[in-house]
C-alpha cells in the first residue's frame, strides 16, 4: 500500500493478538443485538490498550506495554474460516470497497510521470486480517491459542449466579471435551475465567444488578468482574444524531462474513438486518455507553489480562527451570554409566508430547512475544529453532524462526539487523518441506511489511510476487497490486515495473470476478504507457478494460475505450477487429437505451484525409491538362495575371471571380469559391479504412452552414441547395476511397461544409439493396471538416510560434449573374517543332442568363498565342499584354469564334500555356469581372537550326551573310526561305544563288549566302554592332504530307563592314589590304566518313570539291593549289591536278574537283590546300584566304561479307 494507517508495529501487534473467548448466554446476546451486534463485535472497537501498562518479565524485570490488541473469539462458533463460503465472503466484500468506498487517490511524482496512485488499499487490509486471523490454531505455536475466556450473563436473568455457573461448565466441556466438535486451542488447562454482568439501563433494575455484582465479587474477586452498563438511549430509525461514532462497519462486515445474515433486532421496527447493518450499528448506545465500552476493556486488561500473563510465563519459567536442571544431573549420570549422551533412536518425525520441553519453551516464547517481552522471546525463539533442526522437526523449526525474526523486528532498540535469513528460512521450509502454504502466505505478509519498514522495497516485491498463486487468483491479484506499490516506493523508482505489475494484477482481478479492481489496475497502470508508442500495449489494455466496462454495464465507459481501439492503427488480429466493431456497435446500441449516448458515435471509421480535400467548379471550359497535377503552378501564374488585370483596371479583388476552378491543398485557400446559382461544385473527400477488416458505409451526406443575404425572402419550404447523397461504398481493408459530392446552389447565400454525416455498418447482413439490409447493427457517426491551412512563417513571431492560415475551400459563395461560358481552342496542336507557327480556333459560349459585354484575354507560358483579327488593339500591362476580343455584346446562348495564331518555343521540351479570359456581366449584384483559364500543353521537337554570319566585304553599301541550316533530329524532304528581314528597316536582303527548296539530312550543315544592301544605293551600310534576323521558313519532313511554315529571330555574327573603302583604285592602300584575305569564302566538301576494302584494292580515292565564294563587289582571280603532305605521313597524298586557276564573278561561286588518295584506314586532315585571291586588276601579289574551319576524314577498312 502506498499509505497504511497503522504502523509497522501496531501491524504486527494487531496480526499476532492475544487471544480471549467469549462466552454469552442468550439473554445478554438479545441485549445486544438490539444495536445489531453480538457481544464479540460490541467490544471488538475498543480492544486495544491505549494507555501504557508495565509487565514483570524474568528477573523481576518490568517490561512496558503499548498498544496491546486483545482479539475476542465466540466459542461457540464452529464455523471453519477457511471454507469456501468464507472465501466467498471475503471477496464480496473487497469487491463492495471497489465499487462503493473507492480510496482516494494522491499524485505520485516520477521522473517525467506524475502517477494518480491510491492513497490507502483498505481491499488488502481486509485481505490480509483474514489471512492472519483465519484458520485453526496451529500444533507447533501458541499464538492462536485462548489465554482467557470471557463469561457474559445479562442482568435481566432470573438467576445470574446460576447462568454463570452453568457457561462456566459449558466453558470446560468445550476445551475438554472432543477437541474435533471445537477449532478452538486453549493455552493452560486451567483458563483465566473474566465473569460480565452485562446491564440494560433502559430496561434493566440497576439494584438487582449491583446485587448480583457484589454477590460475583465475594466469590470470583474483584479483578475478575465487571457490571457494564449499555443501551442507554432508545433506538429509531429516523435518529439523526451523527455526533456519536459508528466504530462498528467494518467489524460488522467481517462479522456478517463468519456468521451470515445476522438475526433482525425486534426494536427495530421491523426493518431487515441488512438496513440496520449499513444504518443502525450500536443504535442504543450512545457516548457514556462508549466510554463504559472502553473501561470495560481497559479494566479487564490491566486488572486480569496482563497478571494472569505475567503469572503464566512465571510458571514456565520455574518449570523449564527445574527440569533443566533435572535434565543436566541426569544428562551427567547417564554420561558416567554409559559413556554418551545422545539418545539412540532421535525424534524423526517432529512430534512432541503436549508436556515436551521444546513445547513449553515455544509456548514460553510465544507468551513472551504476546507480553510484548521481544527480547526474552527472541532469546527463547533461538534456542528453541536449534532444538527443532537438531530434531528434524522442520514445521517447529520454521515457526520459531519466523518469530524470532519478528520478535528482533520488534526490538526497536535492538542493535541487530533485521534477519532477512530467518524469515527465508521459514518460508523455504513452509513452501519445500511443510507444504503449509497458508503459513508461507502469513509469514510472507508479515516479512513483507517488515522489509518497507527498513526500505527494502524490491525484495519485498519479491516476495509478494513469489506467494501468487495459479489456483487463487484473488489472492494472486492483491499481492501482485501490493509489489506494483513497492517498485514505486523504491529509492530509484521503477514505474515500467509497477505498471506491468499492475496489468497483472488487473488481469488476476478479471479472472476472478473482481471487475472494478481490474478497470483501477489497468487505468492506473496505463498512465505509464499513454505518452509510448507501443501498440500491443495500448491494445491490450484498452480491449481489456473495454470489456470489464462492458461487463459491468457501464457502456458509455466501455464505448470510449473499444472507440480507442478503433481509432487509431490497432495492431488486433483481423478477427479480433471484427468482433471489436461488434461490440461497438452493441454497446452504443445500449447506451442509446439507457439514454446515456451521444447523437454520434465520433468513432473517426474510416479517416478523413482532410488536407487531400478538394472542391471543383463545374465550368465550361475544355482543357488538354489535369488541373491535378500542375495547380501548384497554376496557383501562382493566376495571382500574378488576377493582379495585372486588376491594376490595369483599378479594381479590387472583391470585383474578380478568380479562374482557379480547383482549391486542394496545392492552392491558396484564403478565400472559397464564387459561384454562379445553378451552377455546380464537385466536392471530393478522401477517406482511408485504417483497419485490417473491409467495412460499409452508407447514408453518407454532407451537412452544411447557411447564411443567406440580409435582404433574402424568408420562404420556409425552399430547397436552398441540392447535395446528393451516396447510398453505398464498399471499402477493403486498408483501403481508400474518394467521396464524390455534386453540390448546387438554388439561392444566393453562403454554404459551408460543416461535417460528414453517414452510418457505419458493425455486422450487415443481406445486399445493400435487399430489404432486411437498414435492420442490419450499424452506428451513426458525423466527422467534422475543418481543414487547417498551411503553417505561417513570414513573421518573426510566427516563425517562433506555430499559427496556420485560414483554409476556406469549404466555403462557397453563390451569386445571380455571374458570367458563364463554354470555352475551348479548336485544333490546338499536341506537338510542334521549335519556332513553328500554326493557326487556331477560340470558340467562347455564353451559357448564363446575363449577356456578356466584354471579354479581354491574356496569355502566359512559352508558346505564344496571340489572335489574328482583333476588335481591338492589344494593351500591354508591364510583362503581360491583354486583348479584347469583342466588338458587340455576346448575347446569352451566343458562339463567338476568334482565330489565334500559335508559335512553338524555341527550345525542344514540354510545354503548358494558359489563356485567360477575363468576362464582364453588367448584372449589379455580382462582381464586375470573372476570369476564366484554358490551359493546354504540347510537346515540342527539335526541327532545324540556322546561324547566320556576316562575311567581311570591301564596300560599305554591300555585305554578304552566310546562312547555315542544320536538321536536327528528323531529314528534311524540303526547306526554304520565306523571308529574312533585318532588325534595321533601310537594308534589304536578297538570296546569292537559286532559291529553290533543297534537302537538308539530319546532322548535316547546308549554307545558303544572302546579299545585304542599303535600300538607296549611294547610302552607306550603318556600322550596328549587333543585329538581329527575322527568318520565315518552310519546310516538310519526310514522314509527313504537309509542310509547316517557322518564324525565328537570329542574331547575325561576324564582322562588320569596312568604313574608309573607296572605289577600286583604293584598294592597294595599306588599310584596305588588310580586308582582302576575307574577300573569298572557301570550303571543302568531301564526307566525314569513307569505308574501302584494302585487301581488294590497295589505294582509296576520294573525290573532294572545293567551293569558293565571292563575297565582294569585285570580280576575283583565284588560284587553287594543292602541295605533298608532310614527309610523316606516306599514307595520303593529292592525285591529279595539283594547281587551278579561276575567275570568279561578284558575288557568285566556283567548284574545284579534287582527288585524294590513302592507302591505309586511319584518321586525316586535309593539309596542303592554299587558296589564293587578289581583285582582277589590282597589281599586287595573290593573297591568300582563310578557310572556315579544319577538315578531318575518317578511312575504315570494310571487309566484304560472304555470302
Amino acid at each position: 500500500m502506498v499509505e497504511t494507517i497503522k504502523s509497522t508495529y501496531d501491524f504486527i501487534k494487531g496480526a499476532l493478538p492475544v487471544r480471549i473467548g467469549v462466552l454469552a448466554n442468550e439473554d445478554a446476546e438479545v441485549l445486544c443485538m438490539k444495536n445489531n451486534l453480538s457481544f464479540v463485535d460490541l467490544i471488538k472497537p475498543f480492544s486495544t490498550l491505549t494507555n501504557e501498562a508495565q509487565i514483570q518479565g524474568s528477573g523481576s524485570q518490568m517490561h512496558r506495554i503499548y498498544n496491546l490488541h486483545v482479539h475476542a473469539m465466540d466459542v461457540k462458533d464452529t464455523s471453519d474460516n477457511t471454507s469456501l463460503s468464507m472465501h466467498e465472503g471475503i471477496a464480496a466484500q473487497i469487491n463492495d470497497l471497489a465499487d462503493k468506498d473507492k480510496a482516494p487517490t494522491v499524485t505520485f511524482n516520477v521522473g517525467t510521470y506524475a502517477l494518480n496512485v491510491n492513497r490507502t488499499c483498505p481491499w488488502m487490509e481486509i485481505y490480509r486480517n483474514f489471512v492472519l486471523r483465519s484458520g485453526p490454531p496451529q500444533s507447533h505455536e501458541f499464538l492462536g491459542h485462548l489465554v482467557a475466556c470471557m463469561l457474559v450473563v445479562s442482568s435481566t436473568n432470573p438467576d445470574p449466579i446460576k447462568a454463570f455457573s452453568d457457561i462456566s461448565q459449558q466453558q470446560n466441556r468445550i476445551q475438554h471435551g472432543d477437541p474435533t466438535k471445537s477449532n478452538l486451542k486453549w493455552m493452560t488447562p486451567n483458563t483465566m475465567k473474566y465473569y460480565v454482568l452485562l446491564h440494560d439501563v433502559k430496561e434493566g433494575d440497576i439494584a438487582k444488578a449491583k446485587e448480583a455484582y457484589s454477590s460475583l465479587q465475594s466469590m470470583f474477586g474483584q479483578n475478575f468482574v465487571y457490571l457494564l452498563q449499555i443501551n442507554s438511549r432508545e433506538s429509531s430509525l429516523n435518529d439523526s444524531d451523527t455526533d456519536i461514532p459508528a466504530p462498528w462497519r467494518q467489524i460488522k462486515n467481517l462479522s456478517k462474513i463468519k456468521q451470515g445474515i445476522s438475526q433482525p433486532n425486534p426494536q427495530c421496527n421491523g426493518t431487515d438486518s441488512a438496513a440496520a447493518t449499513s444504518a443502525m450499528l450500536g443504535c442504543c448506545l450512545n457516548i457514556e455507553d462508549h466510554s463504559a465500552l472502553r473501561n470495560f476493556t481497559q479494566d479487564f486488561i490491566l486488572r486480569a489480562l496482563l497478571p494472569h500473563l505475567e503469572k503464566t510465563i512465571r510458571n514456565l519459567n520455574d518449570q523449564l527451570s527445574t527440569r533443566k536442571g533435572l535434565h543436566k544431573s541426569l544428562f551427567k549420570a547417564t554420561k558416567a554409566i554409559f559413556g554418551s549422551s545422545k539418545s539412540s533412536s532421535p525424534v524423526t518425525t517432529g512430534g512432541y508430547h503436549a508436556d515436551s520441553n521444546e513445547l513449553l519453551v515455544r509456548k514460553a516464547a510465544d507468551l513472551c512475544f504476546l507480553s510484548q517481552i521481544y527480547d526474552q522471546a527472541l532469546h527463547l525463539y533461538h534456542g528453541a529453532k536449534k532444538d527443532y533442526i537438531n530434531d528434524q522437526a522442520w514445521l517447529h523449526a520454521a515457526g520459531a524462526s519466523e518469530m524470532a525474526a519478528v520478535s528482533n523486528f520488534m526490538m526497536r532498540s535492538s542493535k541487530q539487523s533485521y534477519p532477512i535469513q530467518y524469515m527465508e528460512y521459514a518460508i523455504n521450509s513452509y513452501l519445500d518441506t511443510c507444504k503449509r502454504d497458508n503459513l508461507a502466505l502469513r509469514c510472507s505478509l508479515i516479512h513483507v511489511e517488515c522489509l518497507q519498514q527498513v526500505g527494502m522495497f524490491q525484495e519485498a516485491a519479491y516476495h509478494l510476487v513469489r506467494m501468487t498463486d495459479e489456483n487463487d487468483d484473488l489472492r494472486s491479484a492483491l499481492l501482485l497490486e501490493q509489489a506494483a506499490y513497492c517498485y514505486l516506493k523504491m529509492h530509484n523508482p521503477q514505474p515500467k515495473k509497477f505498471s506491468f505489475q499492475l496489468v497483472l494484477a488487473g488481469h488476476r482481478f478479471g479472472k476472478c470476478g473482481q471487475k472494478s479492481h481490474a478497470i483501477r489496475c489497468y487505468e492506473m497502470a496505463s498512465q505509464i504507457y499513454s505518452d509510448k508508442v507501443w501498440r500491443l500495449v495500448h491494445d491490450h489494455l484498452d480491449y481489456a478494460v473495454g470489456r470489464l466496462y462492458s461487463t459491468t454495464k457501464n457502456y458509455p465507459c466501455a464505448k470510449e475505450f473499444f472507440r480507442k481501439l478503433l481509432v487509431r492503427q490497432s495492431s488486433l488480429p483481423e478477427t479480433q477487429q471484427s468482433i471489436l466493431l461488434r461490440e461497438f456497435g452493441n454497446v452504443w446500441h445500449n447506451c442509446i437505451a439507457t439514454g446515456n449516448a451521444e447523437k454520434f458515435a465520433n468513432l473517426f471509421l474510416p479517416r478523413l484525409v482532410l488536407e487531400d480535400t478538394t472542391v471543383t467548379v463545374q465550368n465550361g471550359l475544355s482543357s488538354s491538362i489535369d488541373h491535378a497535377g500542375h495547380v501548384q503552378d497554376l496557383n501562382s501564374d493566376v495571382k500574378t495575371v488576377e493582379d495585372y488585370f486588376l491594376e490595369k483596371n483599378m479594381l479590387t479583388r472583391n470585383n474578380l471571380v478568380g479562374a482557379i476552378t480547383n482549391l486542394s491543398k496545392h492552392t491558396s485557400n484564403v478565400n472559397g469559391h464564387k459561384i454562379s446559382v445553378g451552377e455546380s461544385a464537385m466536392i471530393q473527400v478522401t477517406c482511408v479504412n485504417h483497419l485490417g477488416i473491409a467495412i460499409d458505409l452508407f447514408d453518407i451526406s454532407l451537412q452544411f452552414d447557411i447564411e443567406e443575404p440580409e435582404n433574402a425572402e424568408n420562404d420556409g419550404d425552399k430547397q436552398l441547395y441540392s447535395c446528393v447523397p451516396i447510398n453505398y461504398i464498399y471499402l477493403g481493408a486498408n483501403a481508400s476511397s474518394v467521396l464524390e459530392f455534386k453540390f448546387e446552389p438554388f439561392a444566393t447565400g453562403r454554404f459551408l461544409a460543416k461535417n460528414l454525416r453517414y452510418k457505419l455498418g458493425c455486422q450487415l447482413t443481406g445486399d445493400p439493396s435487399g430489404e432486411d439490409y437498414e435492420q442490419s447493427l450499424y452506428v451513426v457517426d458525423a466527422q467534422p471538416l475543418n481543414i487547417k491551412g498551411k503553417r505561417l512563417n513570414g513573421t518573426r513571431e510566427e516563425k517562433f510560434g506555430v499559427f496556420y492560415a485560414s483554409d476556406n475551400r469549404l466555403d462557397i459563395q453563390s451569386f445571380v449573374g455571374l458570367p458563364e461560358i463554354e470555352a475551348s481552342i479548336a485544333d490546338y496542336p499536341t506537338s510542334m517543332v521549335c519556332n513553328e507557327v500554326k493557326g487556331a480556333t477560340l470558340l467562347v459560349k455564353n451559357i448564363g442568363k446575363c449577356p456578356i459585354s466584354r471579354i479581354e484575354f491574356v496569355v502566359t507560358g512559352s508558346v505564344l498565342i496571340t489572335p489574328e483579327s482583333i476588335g481591338s488593339g492589344g494593351v500591354k500591362n508591364n510583362a503581360i499584354k491583354f486583348y479584347s476580343l469583342l466588338n458587340n455584346e455576346l448575347a446569352a446562348g451566343d458562339v463567338g469564334k476568334y482565330c489565334l495564331s500559335l508559335k512553338g518555343p524555341t527550345s525542344p521540351g514540354n510545354y503548358a500555356s494558359n489563356l485567360y479570359l477575363f468576362c464582364k456581366c453588367n448584372e449589379r449584384t455580382s462582381p464586375a469581372y470573372r476570369s476564366f483559364v484554358l490551359r493546354h500543353q504540347l510537346s515540342c521537337a527539335d526541327g532545324v537550326k540556322i546561324e547566320m554570319e556576316k562575311l567581311n566585304t570591301m564596300l560599305e553599301t554591300d555585305c554578304v551573310m552566310s546562312a547555315c541550316v542544320e536538321s536536327v533530329g528528323h531529314d528534311t524532304e524540303e526547306f526554304s526561305f520565306q523571308k529574312i528581314s533585318l532588325s534595321s528597316t533601310q537594308t534589304t536582303v536578297d538570296s546569292v544563288g537559286s532559291a529553290d527548296p533543297v534537302t537538308v539530312p539530319v546532322s548535316t550543315k547546308l549554307y545558303k549566302y544572302f546579299k545585304q544592301r542599303h535600300c538607296d544605293e549611294n547610302l552607306a551600310l550603318q556600322n550596328e554592332p549587333t543585329q538581329t534576323a527575322n527568318v520565315t521558313w518552310n519546310y516538310k519532313l519526310n514522314s509527313e504530307e504537309t509542310s509547316s511554315n517557322g518564324q525565328q529571330s537570329i542574331s547575325v555574327k561576324g564582322a562588320n563592314s569596312l568604313n574608309n573603302a573607296g572605289d577600286q583604285s583604293n584598294l592597294e592602300s595599306a588599310e584596305a589590304l588588310k580586308y582582302l584575305h576575307h574577300t573569298l569564302t572557301w570550303r571543302l566538301a568531301a564526307g566525314q566518313i569513307h569505308h574501302h576494302d584494302f585487301d581488294t584494292e590497295p589505294f582509296c580515292v576520294i573525290n573532294c570539291e572545293l567551293v569558293a565564294v565571292n563575297t565582294s563587289r569585285y570580280q576575283l582571280a583565284v588560284s587553287v593549289a594543292v602541295s605533298k603532305p608532310p614527309v610523316l605521313v606516306t599514307s595520303f597524298s593529292w592525285v591529279g591536278l595539283t594547281k587551278v586557276d579561276r575567275t570568279v564573278e561578284p558575288y557568285s561561286k566556283t567548284t574545284v574537283p579534287l582527288k585524294a588518295c590513302f592507302t591505309k584506314p586511319g584518321i586525316y586532315s586535309f593539309g596542303g590546300i592554299t587558296v589564293s585571291a587578289i581583285p582582277v586588276g589590282i597589281a599586287t601579289q595573290v593573297i591568300p584566304q582563310k578557310p572556315m574551319s579544319n577538315y578531318f576524314v575518317t578511312i575504315t577498312d570494310k571487309k566484304p561479307r560472304p555470302e
